[in-house]
């Protein structure tokens, strides 16, 4: 008899942002890149790169999504509760 191949899996049309930036994670925690991460600034400086985070740009329409039921919730019952 003849071996049936499996069926071919297409390519991905799009990478994601998460899958495109593998690439340049590093593999090596440093001393300095520990220091940085306990600097007492480190709340300051997350805050304020959130919107650049790879996991807010893998995530944002799930949570724009979550954010805009939330509201349209909260509103509801102000209006009617």
């Amino acid at each position: 008899g003849t071996t049936k191949q499996p069926p071919e899996i297409p390519a991905p049309r799009t990478i994601s942002y998460g899958e495109e930036s593998r690439r340049y994670r590093r593999t090596v925690y440093t001393h300095d890149d520990w220091v940085k991460h306990r600097s007492p600034d480190r709340f300051i400086r997350n805050f304020s790169t959130t919107l650049q985070s790879g996991v807010y740009k893998n995530l944002g329409r799930e949570v724009l999504a979550t954010t805009a039921v939330a509201t349209a919730v909260c509103l509801f019952n102000g209006l009617v509760g």
